[in-house]
């Protein structure tokens, strides 16, 4: 270690422990990146606490701590931070010690995330820019809970950029002609109602597929009721109730005559028995196959895109960004930043339209006219007949009498002034 910075913070340490005050954090800091070595060193004149707890605990068990912690979450909300963990692991390994990591550590496994972190697409080895920080934001609140638990003295993480922006490269909205052909090209009732679920309403694949039940079903009323795992914990319990919008009614009613809820199955049985329990890599699996029989492109995000699209059409139908968030479960403010896709034909309707014709109507000006003294703007007759019409809002064209650039006195003022 460097002797001049070590000096500073040891020196600082002895005022903390003559004074007893709290140590200043770029200390704190420092002796979280001393090794082990160093570190006792330090422990040894009565400085500092020895880290016999602290080295005792590697990444691998704080992963079993943490997920101990969390036995109210969702499995697919542990298969997260499973991945961060497997990120953490590959690039730290199992056996390091947590107090060992630095920041200049998180630094370097943020930028490997970037490069190589990508350990499920064969094809790719880099993972996307929103992908890179969630996973850091699963790592500082994994390594936040280690410094609330004692076992650390500050978060490595800490600091290092988190926050998910809006990727507009990554938007697709999905045509509805795309949309027909691939309902034409589903295998049964069953699959064209969760497309339309998902392209139509903006349904999340799987969570909220998976936990439709029949009796969420309203038909007379037109209302779904949809079940979101991600707002579980708000005061509704993570139900909202949405409108069964009238194209998306013929799929839901051919469904309901297939399978016959309160007759050939219990209506508060999963509305997609088939897929209750699958994972979101084999519904999507199956839906490329979908795709590929409808002869249309796979789109990146499939089922993302699909609800970005859904939420884009509900916005072009004149509701309100209130009621679109409302049904879809997000706040306006993510709509907007997440969600809401301009639209090139948004854009040639525009385009495309007749403007109305303003009249344009010469006024004159008449220094000695009826209208009064010179300046003063007289209406035309065609002016006076749009305006009772309520046709058109007339723009005037104004005309200015000239005037000398450089006034000067008249004569008998000049007179006056000399007196």
């Amino acid at each position: 270690m460097e002797v001049e910075t070590a000096r500073k913070h040891i020196v600082h340490l002895l005022d903390c422990a003559k004074y007893g005050s709290p140590k200043e954090r770029v200390t704190v800091q420092w002796l979280d990146s001393l090794s082990n070595e160093d570190y006792e060193k330090i422990a040894a004149k009565g400085l500092v606490e020895a880290r016999a707890n602290q080295t005792a605990i590697t990444v691998d068990q704080l992963f079993t701590m943490f997920k101990k912690s969390k036995r109210a979450v969702e499995q697919s909300t542990l298969d997260t931070y499973r991945r961060a963990q497997n990120n953490l692991l590959s690039f730290f390994t199992a056996d390091r010690p947590i107090a060992t990591i630095t920041k200049a550590d998180a630094k370097e496994f943020r930028e490997w995330l970037e490069t190589e972190g990508n350990t499920r697409d064969k094809e790719r080895s880099e993972l996307a820019r929103n992908t890179c920080r969630r996973r850091i934001g699963l790592c500082r609140q994994i390594f936040t809970f280690a410094v609330e638990s004692n076992l650390i003295q500050s978060n490595p993480f800490k600091g290092i950029p988190a926050t998910v922006n809006a990727n507009p490269e990554r938007f697709y909205y999905v045509p509805l002609d795309d949309f027909g052909m691939i309902i034409e090209s589903a295998p049964d009732a069953m699959w064209k109602a969760l497309i339309a679920l998902n392209r139509l309403m903006g349904f999340r694949v799987p969570s909220e597929i998976q936990a439709l039940k029949w009796n969420d079903i309203d038909l007379p009323r037109g209302d779904l009721h949809i079940r979101a795992k991600k707002t579980k914990h708000t005061a509704k319990g993570g139900i909202r109730t949405a409108p069964i919008l009238p194209e998306l009614r013929p799929y839901l009613v051919d469904l309901w005559a297939e399978c016959q809820p309160g007759v050939q199955c219990e209506l508060d049985s999963p509305v997609f028995a088939r897929y209750a329990d699958a994972t979101g890599a084999a519904i999507t699996n199956k839906f490329v196959k979908i795709l590929k029989k409808a002869n249309v492109s796979r789109w990146p995000n499939l089922f993302s895109n699909g609800r970005k699209s859904a939420i884009t059409d509900l916005l072009a139908a004149n509701h309100s960004v209130t009621d679109v968030a409302n049904w879809v479960g997000n706040s306006p403010s993510v709509i907007w930043e997440f969600y809401a896709m301009a639209q090139e034909e948004s854009r040639r309707r525009a385009a495309s339209g007749i403007p109305v014709e303003n009249l344009r109507t010469t006024l004159r000006t008449n220094s000695t006219g009826i209208d009064g003294p010179q300046g003063q703007l007289r209406e035309s007759e065609d002016i006076k007949k749009a305006a009772k019409s309520g046709s058109c809002v007339p723009v005037r064209e104004e005309t200015w009498a000239l005037r000398d650039s450089n006034p000067r006195p008249s004569r008998c003022k000049r007179d006056a002034l000399a007196n």
